[in-house]
């Protein structure tokens, strides 16, 4: 009665096995939880059962175990494989960051750009983080991104406000020669 069982969640393995993103992962997570759900239901009616020889009771109850132990070895691999990819496009992401980050530089013309830019890539930042929660390698490269964002960010802004500066003095000087050429 248990063969299906076993050649379905065989077939959700080598699905695991193959999967090639992340949110494919999703529909075999689904239907993982209906299985083990439905075998936790069957082991509960089997164990209420008055079954007047319990080596009866003990053989179902040890083939719906090896199918729940089926279930998880799916589930690990399903895990395992979900893990190798979230690194990869973790990766990809990381270097698309430095990307926008060169990219919003590049755009950042104004004090008002620069904390535009830096507001929406520590935004990024922010959601790059919430994704990659269990990785911590990723964490701590995201931790130090943040902050070379920041100081890139507040590097140009400095410099776009000196700038402003020193063209605000070059006018004033250029002002004040003219005025006196016009008093002379």
């Amino acid at each position: 009665a248990f063969a299906p069982y076993f050649a379905e969640i065989g077939e959700l393995e080598q699905k695991a096995e193959a999967i090639e993103t992340v949110a494919g992962a999703d529909p075999l997570v689904e239907d993982l939880d209906g299985r083990q759900h439905g075998l936790e239901t069957l082991t509960e009616v089997v164990s209420t059962l008055e079954i007047g020889d319990a080596t009866v009771r003990t053989a179902i109850l040890g083939r719906v175990s090896e199918v729940l132990a089926a279930v998880n070895r799916t589930r690990a691999t399903l895990a395992a494989r979900r893990r190798e990819l979230s690194v990869g496009e973790g990766r990809a992401e990381f270097a698309l960051l430095g990307q926008a980050v060169t990219a919003a530089l590049a755009a950042a013309n104004t004090p008002a750009d620069c904390d535009e830019q830096l507001g929406r890539l520590l935004l990024t930042v922010e959601n790059l983080e919430t994704r990659f929660a269990d990785f911590d390698d990723f964490l701590a490269q995201l931790a130090d991104k943040r902050t070379d964002v920041y100081e890139a960010f507040s590097s140009r802004k400095q410099n776009l406000l000196d700038e402003a500066a020193r063209r605000a003095e070059r006018l004033v000087a250029s002002a004040d020669r003219i005025l006196e050429a016009v008093s002379r």
